[in-house]
């Protein structure tokens, strides 16, 4: 079993979409939980399913998995979430050892992949960070971005030393100087070892969201790059796992 993370501290990078695309993708090949702890319940909305609250049924009113879990195309299974999510972090702050239960929780899901889409900061990003093998920060690569791309890896560094982590360039548009400047600057810092291919912009993918499907299933000519460039996040998570060995803790 492993645990991906999609976690940045600012808003509108794109956390969604690559949550929901990556699980898409890899539910083609393994057993894939996409677990929505966003209290705006977007992944769900993404894929054309309805935003009730499966994680708070399944956290706080300890409901059966079976129970919490909505179907997606090519077998993918979603917990949702709504506004309830967020007292789901307000439960578990207030129990004795609620943080190392909250993970414990997370890591326990029986698919070979659990991946957690988290709002741009607080407690349940900081469990679903500490409970992750591979944790994936999505990013526009402008200026300002770049400032959430540097605190996200703080907590990264203080809760998932151990987890393999990925910087994802996103909504890339190579005509935009201020892209290739951000972009060369996180390369020299950190170079391709964790800074993955860029998704180019496409206004095809709004599309997909916007009805319900995910980039997998819509259908649109503009599309084929952005595929080509998630197909080589999911074969550089698979290959992180790989080197990881598997093992669970």
């Amino acid at each position: 079993m492993s645990v991906v993370t999609v976690a940045s501290n600012k808003g509108g990078t794109g956390k969604t979409t690559t949550a929901v695309s990556l699980s898409s993708a890899l539910a083609t090949l393994d057993s894939v939980t996409l677990v929505d702890l966003d209290a705006q319940g977007h992944a769900a909305l993404s894929l054309g399913l309805d935003n009730r609250s499966g994680v708070f049924d399944w956290l706080v009113g300890k409901q059966p998995l079976t129970n919490c879990l909505l179907y997606a195309p090519g077998d993918l299974m979603v917990m949702p979430g709504d506004s309830r999510t967020k007292l789901v972090e307000t439960y578990y702050r207030e129990q004795p050892g609620g943080f190392d239960s909250l993970i414990e929780r997370l890591r326990s899901l029986p698919s070979q992949w659990t991946v957690l889409d988290t709002a741009p900061g607080g407690f349940l990003q900081e469990a679903a960070l500490a409970a992750s093998d591979h944790v994936i920060v999505p990013f526009e690569p402008e200026t300002l971005s770049l400032d959430g791309v540097y605190g996200t890896l703080a907590l990264v560094d203080k809760l998932a030393r151990s987890a393999s982590v990925t910087l994802l360039p996103v909504a890339y548009d190579r005509r935009i100087a201020e892209h290739k400047q951000s972009l060369t600057e996180l390369l020299d810092e950190y170079g391709t070892l964790m800074v993955a291919d860029y998704i180019p912009a496409r206004s095809a993918v709004k599309a997909a969201i916007a009805n319900g499907e995910s980039i997998w299933a819509h259908q649109h000519p503009r599309l084929g790059d952005v595929r080509v460039a998630y197909a080589k996040l999911v074969d550089r998570i698979r290959a992180h796992e790989q080197r990881r060995g598997g093992k669970d803790d």
